[in-house]
């Protein structure tokens, strides 16, 4: 039984944005820059998953994406279970951009609820490299700086606002990471009111059990 993590929107992009097949974002440009300083970012091993974002999958979309930064020139692997396996070569102070623009598509975007799925990637680099993942709809950018395998821990507590349901109605969540093969994990739901259940109806005061593989990922939505 080894390490996990709980996927959190770390870093949200108040606005939508328009991207260029040629050119990285400039926020997201800016922003692994800013990171490549930051050595609580840097890492050789991430395991990283796209959150699903807006309410149906349908809804009009623009960009997956996973941009990749290093100060040093550096090869990389992204690989996840379900046979997903590219290798690249990052440039020395360069980022290099895997998104629904060449090699990602839209199936990448989790939306499997209360079932572990191998939809989750693992990012290997033989020198430190700074990871941030963005899912980009038409009027909602949502995006994280990726956290490496190296300073995750085992014990996580989540903390959300109940589903969303005046205008629209929108779930919160989470989802877990594995990044060894049998990872044993344990998520007890806890909180307050009445009423709430997930969307396959676990009610709160109940636990969860399960085993994931390395790079598989497990969500849970209210």
């Amino acid at each position: 039984m080894r390490n996990f993590i709980l996927t959190a929107l770390l870093v949200i992009l108040c606005s939508s944005i328009t991207f260029s097949k040629e050119e990285v974002p400039p926020k997201v440009k800016a922003k692994l820059k800013e990171n490549l300083l930051n050595s609580n970012a840097l890492g050789r091993q991430f395991v990283i998953a796209f959150p699903p974002n807006e309410v149906t999958e349908t809804f009009p979309k623009q960009l997956l994406g996973i941009f990749i930064a290093a100060s040093e020139e550096t090869q990389i692997r992204v690989y996840n279970p379900s046979g997903f396996d590219r290798s690249y070569t990052v440039p020395k102070m360069g980022i290099i951009a895997l998104s629904t623009d060449n090699d990602l598509n839209w199936q990448f975007e989790n939306r499997e609820e209360d079932r572990v799925t191998a939809n989750g990637f693992v990012i290997e680099s033989e020198k430190p490299i700074s990871v941030y993942v963005i899912n980009s709809k038409r009027t909602t950018s949502e995006g994280y700086l990726a956290i490496p395998v190296n300073a995750w821990g085992n014990e996580y507590i989540h903390c959300s606002y109940w589903d969303f349901d005046e205008a629209n109605t929108y779930k919160t969540g989470l989802i877990v990471l594995s990044s060894q093969d049998k990872t044993k994990i344990t998520i007890d739901l806890k909180g307050r009111g009445q009423g709430y259940t997930t969307l396959k109806g676990r009610t709160l005061g109940t636990s969860v059990s399960k085993t994931l593989n390395k790079g598989d990922i497990y969500m849970l939505q209210g």
